[in-house]
């Protein structure tokens, strides 16, 4: 067999194999998110030594890989009630005794930042939950979504991030839509969350009521690779018929 008709061969395989994966390992979505610049900041998070200033321009920023098609991402519905529920227990920061959320399971990679060094992502949170409401082409409407690092001896550096958004998350005299962005560096000393190191947050809820509606979603879509998948299945089938045809 001559390299040329194996090189057809072996591409002709490999795409016959990518063409027969499930669809869920052949495309994917990505959500990326950016809040509204925090209007409340402390600790380090106000390096003038004043509370409540916010150096710009410290903001929530979340990136969400999943394995889900636009399709699949239709018309999902959170269960704002229970999450809420299991995010709040255990004390400050919010601990949970379990995974939730209905985009949790199909969740490939996540990163949390804020501009102020501050990072959590699904390679060292120690817990996270990621529920949505989305509308007919898979765009978010309001969430529950957060994630967490506790230290694993019970004392150590802790760290938070937490989004919300279209529910009643504070006094319902608040003049603007309701949402919540938030991020804290903290420490915790034999199990019990001792201090907050640093924290800042973009609430509607909140003076300086500066904020009139959530932060802004974007989604994107990986494409399945069917139609290259196809063609190079063509090239593979031709190097067997040249093949074939060798005496």
């Amino acid at each position: 067999m001559s390299l040329e008709a194996k090189f057809f061969v072996s591409i002709g395989l490999l795409s016959l194999l990518c063409v027969t994966l499930p669809g869920s390992l052949r495309a994917n979505s990505v959500y990326t998110y950016t809040s509204n610049p925090y209007n409340f900041c402390s600790g380090t998070y106000a390096p003038s030594g004043i509370n409540n200033v916010c150096p710009q321009p410290y903001a929530l920023s979340l990136t969400i890989d999943t394995t889900l098609s636009r399709e699949q991402l239709e018309d999902l519905t959170l269960n704002f009630t229970a999450d809420y529920a299991d995010i709040h227990t255990g004390g400050w920061p919010p601990g949970v005794s379990q995974i939730v959320g209905n985009l949790t399971p199909y969740v490939s990679a996540f990163s949390f930042t804020d501009g102020s060094g501050f990072s959590i992502t699904q390679a060292n949170a120690t817990k996270y939950g990621f529920d949505v409401t989305t509308d007919g082409n898979g765009n978010i409407q309001s969430w529950v979504i957060f994630a967490e690092i506790l230290p694993p001896g019970g004392t150590g550096p802790v760290y938070f991030a937490e989004t919300q958004a279209g529910f009643d998350l504070g006094p319902t005299t608040a003049p603007y839509p309701l949402s919540l962005d938030f991020s804290l560096v903290g420490t915790e000393a034999n199990g019990n969350f001792a201090s907050t190191v640093g924290s800042g947050e973009a609430d509607s809820t909140a003076s300086p009521y500066q904020i009139d509606s959530s932060g802004q979603w974007m989604l994107t879509h990986a494409s399945e690779p069917s139609s290259i998948a196809l063609m190079l299945a063509g090239g593979g089938l031709l190097g067997l018929i040249v093949v074939m045809r060798k005496p």
